[in-house]
C-alpha cells in the first residue's frame, strides 16, 4: 500500500500567509470605504457651520462698526444766534416851530421859549432803558429815565419849553440807550439873557419822547 505524500510545511506557511494578505487587504479596503463615506457626509456639514460662521462675524463686525464705544462723544450743535444791531440815531435838526424838513435852523435867538428837535432812530430794543438829558455846560436842566416801550424805529420829536426864556449859551442834549450813548447834540441860544430855573429830573418820557 502507497501513501500519499504529506504537503511539505513551506507549501502551508505559504498559504496561511496569503490568505493573511487576502484578509487585510480587504479590512484595508473596508476601512477606506467606511472613511471616504464619512468624508463625503461630514464635509458639506463642515462646509455648512463654517459659512454661517463667517457670515456671523461679519454681522457682528458691521455691527460693531457702528456701536459708539463707551467713550466715544458726538459734537451737540447748538444754532448760532445772531446779535441785535445797535441802536442808530441820526438826522438831528432843530426849529423855532414844529420840524417839517425844510425850516431847520443853527442858532436860536436870545430868550428864546420854545426849542423844536427832530431826529430818526432804528433798533431801539423794546424794554431798553431810554435816557434824554439837556444841560448848559455841566449844569443840568432837565432829565428823562424811563423803560423804552415805543416802536423800534421811527422820527421822534420834542419841543423844550421855558416861558421866560432859555439861558443863552451853548446847550447840549444827550441820549442814552442801556447806558451808552447813542446820540450827542448841541444847540447854541445867542445873547447874555442868563435866566436859570431847572425842570428837574423825571422817571418817565413825554410821548413821543417829549
Amino acid at each position: 500500500m502507497t501513501e500519499s505524500p504529506k504537503p511539505s510545511r513551506t507549501l502551508l506557511d505559504r498559504g496561511v500567509i496569503i490568505a493573511l494578505i487576502s484578509l487585510a487587504g480587504t479590512i484595508v479596503v473596508a476601512y477606506l470605504s467606511h472613511i471616504n463615506a464619512r468624508m463625503q457626509v461630514e464635509a458639506p456639514i463642515h462646509a455648512t457651520q463654517t459659512a454661517e460662521a463667517q457670515a456671523t462675524a461679519l454681522a457682528l463686525a458691521t455691527v460693531s462698526a457702528f456701536r459708539p464705544s463707551p467713550t466715544e462723544t458726538f459734537p451737540v450743535t447748538t444754532p448760532s444766534i445772531s446779535p441785535l444791531p445797535p441802536p442808530i440815531f441820526g438826522d438831528f435838526v432843530i426849529c423855532l416851530v414844529k420840524c417839517n424838513g425844510f425850516n431847520s435852523i443853527n442858532t436860536f435867538p436870545e430868550k428864546t421859549s420854545v426849542i423844536n428837535a427832530q431826529w430818526n432812530y432804528q433798533n431801539v430794543p423794546a424794554g431798553a432803558a431810554y435816557e434824554r438829558t439837556w444841560s448848559l455846560g455841566v449844569d443840568l436842566w432837565v432829565k428823562y429815565a424811563c423803560v423804552w416801550d415805543g416802536p423800534s424805529e421811527g422820527i421822534e420829536r420834542i419841543s423844550m419849553i421855558e416861558d421866560r426864556g432859555f439861558h443863552s449859551g451853548t446847550w447840549t442834549m444827550t441820549i442814552k440807550i442801556d447806558g451808552t450813548v447813542v446820540m450827542q447834540e448841541t444847540v447854541f441860544i445867542e445873547g447874555n439873557w442868563d435866566y436859570w430855573d431847572p425842570a428837574g429830573e423825571f422817571d418817565f418820557c413825554p410821548a413821543p419822547g417829549g
